[in-house]
């Protein structure tokens, strides 16, 4: 394929090899650059006709959150201006996922966050970045949706009366939500990314190991019921989290305490308090796979608004709308509707008895005693997005 890559990455000697390995180089940013965008684009089109594979990354840039950030549409609105041009009779669009157990480049996103500039690619930093070479940082995974046919994606489209520029606007923009959509879907849950989002459930700064299990456990099970692909290694999710849990240890995220004295962690006991410090770097692999949890995390909330036990489908609804609706640009919501995504969870956490019918039917609920916890683990997901929106 030719790969759109960044001018960032042309520097010597990778940029030769780069350049031979298929990538072309753009700008990042050319507004009011008329001409330049204009050559690009005419540059696109030849490949497009000449029956060259494109790839290119939908977010512009890589993700600094750990999450799947807003599409940028710009080189996708060549793509389709080029096939309304005729440059191709049918585009086929073919969503990737890439993803790691850990990311070698952690503390520099963490940096960036925190308002630090970014560090130029550079023949220096490349020296320097032999040392990451001795260090094991688990697997890679790729993973391919199903390929979508720009005619079959047109077809579904309402776009009667609009001009040509109109109906590329709109088609860049449906069909990068649905391409990032197709890519959250088929995104990996590693062991890492679940064992940091277990750890942030919890308030406190400390978690109980036996209290720990319990949250990987529940939500291991919630990502088993909902289909979702995770790395091989959660087959045996014992073996997983105790690894992972040894791995956190080695890297300083979390520190091992005692409950009491003389009981032995054999036992379940125990417990580990987790670095302020490093709560960042947790947020990065849990926001890996938070919108799987999204629908959980999101009725768990609005369930617990409420005052007492008993709760009302309605009032739930209502809520998650609302939720739905409020965090419209920062999640992908995977094209469920509120009321599909209320039903699905509350149905899903009745077969737990988390939630118990008071009516028979599913209009009025009320919380076990186990489901009260349960549901706080989801809720406390999106905790800290409530607070800093807040």
């Amino acid at each position: 394929p030719r790969i759109a890559a960044g001018k960032n990455l042309a520097f010597w000697p990778l940029g030769p090899l780069f350049r031979g390995s298929g990538a072309f180089f753009i700008r990042r940013r050319f507004l009011g650059g008329k001409l330049y965008a204009e050559v690009l684009y005419h540059y696109i089109k030849t490949l497009i006709k000449t029956g060259y594979s494109l790839e290119f990354f939908i977010e512009g840039g890589r993700s600094r959150t750990g999450k799947l950030v807003l599409p940028k549409i710009g080189l996708l609105h060549m793509i389709l201006r080029a096939y309304y041009e005729g440059a191709t009779r049918d585009l086929i669009f073919v969503p990737t996922y890439i993803g790691y157990d850990q990311v070698l480049e952690e503390k520099a996103y963490l940096s960036e966050l925190e308002g630090k500039k970014k560090e130029t690619e550079s023949v220096g930093q490349l020296v320097r970045a032999r040392k990451f070479l001795k260090r094991r940082y688990g697997r890679a995974y790729i993973q391919f949706s199903e390929p979508l046919s720009l005619n079959n994606f047109l077809a579904q489209q309402q776009l009667n009366g609009m001009n040509e520029t109109e109906k590329i606007r709109t088609v860049s923009n449906e069909l990068a939500f649905q391409v990032v959509e197709a890519i959250n879907r088929i995104s990996v849950v590693t062991p890492f990314a679940l064992v940091c989002a277990a750890l942030l459930t919890y308030p406190r700064k400390g978690v109980y190991r036996r209290e720990l299990l319990k949250i990987i456990q529940v939500m291991y099970d919630y990502l088993k019921a909902r289909n979702v692909p995770m790395a091989d290694s959660l087959e045996n999710l014992n073996q997983a989290v105790e690894e992972t849990l040894a791995l956190c240890e080695v890297r300083k995220l979390i520190t091992p305490i005692e409950e009491e004295e003389g009981l032995s962690d054999e036992l379940g006991l125990g417990g580990y308090s987790i670095d302020e410090t490093k709560r960042p770097l947790l947020e990065y692999y849990k926001n890996n796979i938070i919108h799987f949890f999204l629908p959980a995390a999101m009725v768990s909330l609005a369930t617990l608004s409420g005052t007492g036990f008993e709760f009302e489908r309605r009032q739930v609804l209502e809520d998650v709308r609302f939720l739905d609706d409020f965090f419209k640009y920062e999640f992908f919501f995977n094209g469920l509707d509120p009321e599909a995504l209320v039903d699905q969870t509350l149905g899903y956490f009745s077969s737990r008895e988390v939630v118990v019918s008071l009516d028979g039917g599913d209009n009025r609920y009320t919380l076990s005693a186990s489901g009260l916890k349960e549901l706080a683990y989801f809720a406390n997901l999106l905790y800290n997005y409530l607070e800093s929106y807040y």
